[in-house]
């Protein structure tokens, strides 16, 4: 996973023992700042001590909330007056999760909270119409597919696929094949677009940054591609296609089966 976190220094170092070595922190320096990396990378979560900067700095903190209600928003910070008066106020705007710096920071706790912070993402509802297939792969190939759904955006092409699989190309498309699920181009392109149709939603969205986000080079790919999945322009889709039917119309580019 990758976290971005606008955080003072000593929190910043334990959020790095906390997730090293296996998950990426992005440190950003001013609010401005954070909501650029929002817009232009795939976080899952974003770690904030809301007065972190010297200043109580609550509305800042609300408008991410509201602006991208896909990444959650974990609140980190020292136990003191002003900061218990931050985290008061913004437990009315929805932000659930507080961590108190040498209170409930013990890195294995800490780390369990910001893996579990995804909950069942779209990735694990489209997986699990596929898992009779999954079940088909060998292991490791399973275990690579299920995180191209989740995190599409860590796999640029079809043979960074195999090759995080540890197998080459031509095995990787055999075995896909024997399972029953489409092309590789076309699951890569399936977990792209899922993962950008969550992104979508959120309001400070802009359909330009979410190609970014999701791995394409141009947004009008990413709308070419909506377009051929659904048969619909990307604010008609938004509008009008609720999420069991969008991931509906991608187990039906994804499975051979369903064809």
């Amino acid at each position: 996973m990758e976290v971005a976190a606008h955080l003072p220094l000593p929190l910043l170092a334990h959020l790095r023992v906390v997730l090293s070595p296996h998950h990426a922190v992005t440190p950003v320096d001013g609010w401005r700042a954070l909501e650029d990396a929002i817009r232009s990378r795939p976080l899952d979560a974003i770690v904030v001590d809301p007065f972190g900067s010297g200043e109580l700095r609550v509305p800042e903190i609300r408008r991410l909330r509201v602006q991208y209600p896909s990444v959650p928003i974990v609140v980190y910070t020292l136990l003191a007056p002003t900061a218990v008066k931050g985290v008061m106020e913004l437990a009315a705007s929805r932000i659930e999760h507080v961590v108190l710096h040498r209170f409930d920071d013990e890195p294995r706790r800490f780390r369990t909270l910001l893996e579990g912070l995804r909950g069942v993402a779209l990735g694990d509802l489209l997986l699990a119409r596929i898992a009779v297939h999954l079940t088909r792969l060998p292991e490791g190939v399973a275990q690579t597919i299920e995180l191209l759904f989740r995190e599409p955006g860590r796999f640029p092409s079809v043979p960074a696929i195999a090759s995080d699989a540890r197998i080459s190309l031509r095995m990787f498309y055999r075995y896909i094949e024997q399972a029953g699920l489409a092309a590789p181009r076309q699951l890569l392109a399936a977990a792209r677009l899922l993962k950008a149709y969550g992104y979508l939603q959120d309001p400070g969205s802009f359909v330009e940054d979410v190609a970014l986000r999701v791995g394409y080079s141009e947004a009008r790919i990413l709308t070419r591609q909506l377009h051929a999945a659904t048969g619909l322009r990307t604010s008609a889709l938004l509008r009008n296609v609720p999420t069991e039917q969008f991931l509906a119309m991608l187990v039906h580019r994804v499975r051979i089966d369903a064809e």
